[in-house]
């Protein structure tokens, strides 16, 4: 997922010198002053927080079994209007537009298990993740 998200948030040259703008920016304000609170990951000229910093999520939870994929985009807190919004816009469809290729072209093993007890029936149907790029 990392690749296609670059892959889409690069495509775009105006995205990408945007980014490139706010990572210095970033850089200048925020991690020259505090670098072990404010840390970029850099993946091929995009910063994404993909490493797992605490301790605590590594613990196997139910909740970990579920979610298959939670990100969240970082944006501005500004009211966009105009051009501006039009950009966001065309960063978040970048950014969703990658989510889309990866569910799309990734193959799943699907395994469906029926189990009976006390006069019920349980199906089940798991998939294995992270899944195979074709």
């Amino acid at each position: 997922i990392i690749k296609l998200i670059v892959e889409e948030l690069n495509r775009d040259p105006q995205i990408k010198k945007a980014n490139q703008k706010f990572y210095d920016r970033y850089y200048r304000w925020a991690a020259r002053w505090q670098p072990h609170l404010d840390y970029l990951e850099f993946y091929e000229g995009v910063n994404l927080y993909v490493k797992r910093r605490s301790s605590r999520e590594r613990l196997l939870t139910e909740r970990q079994k579920i979610t298959f994929l939670e990100e969240t985009p970082e944006l501005m807190d500004e009211t966009a209007r105009g051009q501006w919004l039009d950009f966001l816009c065309r960063q978040g469809l970048a950014y969703l537009r990658a989510h889309l290729r990866f569910l799309a072209e990734t193959k799943w093993t699907i395994v469906r298990i029926d189990e009976e007890s006390n006069q019920r029936i349980r199906l089940r149907f798991l998939r294995g993740r992270p899944g195979e790029k074709p």
